[in-house]
């Protein structure tokens, strides 16, 4: 009877040992934290495990997302992780959480999710907004191009909505700026983007924007994004840009490099501007000039250090 007995013990123990073991190398894979997200009560910490296995993987393949065990986890988990951000629409915490896994993964098949984000509601989701911006510029997603120029027209009509004079909210700012970057960053990948004029023409118009209506780094970045995108149609803005002030900064450097870079391919274009701005000729100049009170001789200093850069002597 006594062998029975350890005998009974010893496989009961075998059987426990054997579960439990089972239980942590299934808390280690993703397929585990698959089925679990469904579960409301570990939906949070099956999205945080999904993503920590994920990044795990990704360092141990010295960041190489083609790595056979990287494709592996990201293949279980962003169905899952999709389904469960258009499954749950009001959860809005682990929705931000699973936005910031799927950024970090960088897979076309979130393109969609991170759209949606763009039409956002003021003064609840704008962070979110901000990030979808983020990953689709990180994706060189340019069928988003009219989408994220629609985000950032629905805070410019938000900011007029409250009054003339009225400044950007923080959150509208941050949407301003994300969608500048990921414009530029689309722009750049696709220059023959069907979308490109538009890209430029709302990148022109919040550099144009004074610093009593938004941040002036808006202003600073504009003016980079557009000398990196390169595109002829900024030069007139960005001569104005040289005479912009804002809250004691100026916006000189950021648009002086971007006219030379635009100058590589399009000189004769940039210096036929600064000739009409130099000569009166330039009329938006000019009344900025007068709105403004320019300080004496700060036209011919700013438009002669252009000159000289571009070796051209002003007739």
């Amino acid at each position: 009877m006594i062998p029975n007995g350890c005998c009974f013990l010893s496989l009961s123990f075998l059987l426990l040992t054997t579960i439990l073991n089972i239980g942590c190398a299934d808390e280690n894979s993703p397929k585990y934290w698959a089925k679990k997200v469904r579960e409301p009560a570990y939906r949070e910490m099956a999205i945080k495990r999904m993503g920590d296995i994920y990044s795990e993987a990704l360092k141990k393949a010295k960041y190489d997302k083609n790595d056979t065990e990287v494709v592996k986890i990201r293949e279980i988990i962003i169905p899952v992780l999709l389904d469960t951000f258009n499954r749950y629409k009001t959860d809005n915490i682990n929705r931000s959480n699973i936005l910031t896994i799927l950024a970090q993964i960088g897979d076309k098949r979130a393109i969609p999710a991170f759209e949606e984000l763009l039409d956002y509601t003021e003064g609840i989701n704008e962070t979110d907004a901000s990030k979808g911006a983020e990953a689709l510029g990180g994706l060189k997603s340019q069928q988003s191009i009219p989408k994220i120029i629609g985000m950032v027209r629905k805070a410019i009509l938000a900011r007029k909505s409250r009054g003339q004079g009225q400044r950007n909210r923080p959150e509208e700012d941050w949407i301003m700026r994300s969608a500048i970057e990921s414009l530029s960053a689309i722009v750049q990948a696709h220059p023959s983007t069907p979308f490109r004029s538009d890209a430029v023409e709302i990148l022109i118009e919040i550099l144009r924007t004074t610093a009593d209506e938004q941040d002036f780094f808006l202003n600073m970045k504009a003016a980079t994004a557009l000398g990196e995108i390169g595109d002829p149609a900024a030069i007139p803005m960005l001569i104005r840009g040289l005479f912009m002030q804002g809250r004691g900064a100026t916006i000189f450097q950021q648009c002086r490099v971007a006219l030379l870079k635009i100058a590589v391919e399009n000189r004769a274009k940039v210096i036929e501007w600064l000739l009409k701005a130099y000569k009166g000729e330039f009329k938006e100049l000019e009344l900025d000039a007068e709105k403004y009170q320019f300080m004496t001789g700060v036209k011919e200093e700013k438009l002669g250090r252009m000159f000289y850069e571009l070796k051209v002597e002003p007739e």
